[in-house]
């Protein structure tokens, strides 16, 4: 595409509108694009508008030039509708049309939903985390409660010797609970580093991203400790009201 001389028209003109960024592209501010021609499909091409630049592609890719043809050849209508009565609304706009195109099919579609279409594998993505992220932390739980409940049965003289000498519910509870939450705050630690590499690389294949800041790492380590929490506590809770004497004696 090129720009051509605006006294080479000689035909009817067929009229366009660009995006800004086709406009920079050509070397025009959108101000000055506005009555030029340009040497595309037809040397008589002739810019009439400059509309701002808009996503019609995924985000993975940054805008770029667009060309809207005015020629009315493509048989399309475009109509924006409040979304009220949308079956009185398209049964109205199918009777406009086929009074004034009846030999083209009608033929109506959303672009909310071509929209949606261009991100149906990062949408099908997102599906498929959620499922095995779900399922890891059901697994994660199930061993969790089966380890703390072998590592507390091997604990339970501890536990009541210490209750006989005064200890309280919460210092007991908080005694079982520090070596769970050692070795969770570990696995974390762990984990930091390698879920920023994966999250960084997924989103530097889009154009425009947000950054990954720390209040996402810190917010779902607070989540996974409480969800480690709530899930000893039946054990810790347990062994820690137990009568001392019934579990001196039983050991």
């Amino acid at each position: 595409m090129k720009a051509i001389n605006n006294d080479s028209l000689n035909t009817m003109e067929m009229p366009v509108i660009i995006n800004k960024e086709t406009a920079s592209a050509l070397g025009w501010s959108p101000e000055e694009a506005v009555g030029k021609r340009i040497d595309y499909k037809s040397d008589n091409t002739v810019i009439i508008g400059v509309m701002d630049d808009f996503h019609f592609t995924p985000l993975h890719e940054k805008v770029g030039p667009l060309i809207l043809f005015l020629d009315g050849g493509y048989h399309e209508m475009m109509v924006r509708v409040s979304g009220n009565n949308m079956a009185q609304t398209l049964a109205g706009i199918s009777e406009s049309w086929n009074e004034i195109l009846p030999d083209s099919p009608y033929s109506p579609t959303f672009l909310d939903d071509e929209y949606n279409d261009l991100y149906s594998s990062e949408q099908k993505l997102g599906e498929l985390f959620l499922f095995f992220t779900s399922l890891a932390i059901f697994l994660g739980c199930l061993g969790l409660l089966g380890l703390s409940a072998l590592a507390i049965s091997h604990r339970m003289k501890e536990i009541g010797i210490r209750k006989v000498l005064g200890a309280s519910l919460s210092q007991i509870v908080s005694l079982l609970s520090a070596d769970f939450v050692k070795l969770i705050l570990l696995a974390y630690a762990v984990a930091i580093p390698l879920s920023w590499y994966v999250m960084d690389k997924w989103l530097s294949e889009f154009a425009y991203h947000i950054d990954m800041s720390w209040e996402v790492f810190f917010f779902s380590g607070l989540l996974l400790v409480v969800i480690s929490l709530l899930t000893i506590s039946t054990q810790t809770v347990n062994a820690a009201v137990k009568n001392p004497a019934d579990v001196i004696r039983n050991d």
